[in-house]
This record gives C-alpha cells, sequence and structure tokens, in this order.
C-alpha cells in the first residue's frame, strides 16, 4: 500500500490511489497531505472533505477514519526498518 514515512513525500500517490482505490474517494486525487508533529497521524483534505489515518500508540495497526463518520482498520507491518500501511483484508470490496 504506502509506506508511513514516506507520506507526505514520495508515497502521496501510493495513498491516493489507496484512498481512491479501495473507498472510492475520488476527492482524494487532489487532496492536501499533512502529517501531525508527533508523526501519529496523516490527515487527507479538499474543501469540506475529509480523511484521516491514526496509527496506534505500539505502532501494530491504524485506524482511518472519513469524514468523521466511516472507520476502517488498517495493518501496519514493521518491513525493512519501515512501517508500512495495508488494508485489512475484512475492509476489501
Amino acid at each position: 500500500m504506502f509506506n508511513w514515512n514516506s507520506v507526505p513525500g514520495e508515497d502521496n500517490e501510493k495513498l491516493i490511489g489507496f484512498l481512491r482505490g479501495d473507498f472510492d474517494i475520488d476527492w482524494a486525487e487532489n487532496a492536501i497531505i499533512t502529517k501531525s508533529r508527533d508523526e501519529m497521524a496523516i490527515s487527507s483534505s479538499k474543501d469540506e472533505y475529509s480523511a484521516e489515518i491514526m496509527m496506534d500508540e505500539k505502532k501494530k495497526k491504524a485506524i482511518l477514519n472519513i469524514h468523521d463518520d466511516i472507520t476502517h482498520e488498517l495493518t501496519v507491518k514493521e518491513e525493512n526498518n519501515k512501517l508500512n500501511i495495508y488494508n485489512s483484508p475484512a475492509n476489501k470490496r
């Protein structure tokens, strides 16, 4: 899916593709992507639309909140000293 440490940055397109492909979030294409100061949350927003991915303390899972009313659990895997984010199988269509 995408590398947590590379967003915002080189994996922005992977994050956008993930949001568009797995969750039909078309507005993500032109969204502004930011990371919180503590690097525990990634936000994507455009106009009145928003999505936020929040990492848990142990960095074992993350939660995707879309428009504050849709929630999806994501899988976090440490691979080659990088935190990679994957959609949980239960979320896939």
